[in-house]
């Protein structure tokens, strides 16, 4: 199992959406408390991060990454990245995206999902 096989694209969109996702998390609140960017949404953007993530890698590692419900988890992962594009796009009070570094690695966990999703659909 190489990157480009379907099954390297989603381990790699699962480690990196579960460890970005846990520690923006931890980030959220800092010394004095919550941070103006724990919203409601945020918390639940974190959370499917994590949980998506988790599940994705061990369906990988459990050799089930090519199940249908494998590719419907690597699929939520990439429409809810789209949906943070197009929040920072729109200029959104507190997007998930806060600034462009956390969106070119929300853009690299949508190629990644959408990807291993791609490959496995046509059959590579």
């Amino acid at each position: 199992m190489g990157l480009g096989s379907p099954g390297g694209l989603e381990l790699c969109a699962s480690i990196i959406s579960a460890g970005e996702a846990g520690a923006l998390l931890v980030g959220m609140r800092d010394g004095a408390g919550p941070s103006s960017w724990m919203t409601a949404s945020n918390v639940a953007y974190s959370a499917t991060d994590i949980a998506f993530g988790l599940g994705v890698g061990a369906l990988e590692l459990g050799k089930k990454g090519d199940t249908w419900y494998a590719q419907l988890a690597l699929g939520a992962m990439a429409i809810g990245c789209g949906a943070r594009a197009i929040e920072y796009a729109a200029g959104g009070k507190h997007p998930f995206c806060a600034n462009s570094g956390l969106l070119a690695v929300d853009i690299l966990k949508l190629l990644l999902a959408a990807g291993a999703v791609a490959a496995a659909l046509l059959g590579k």
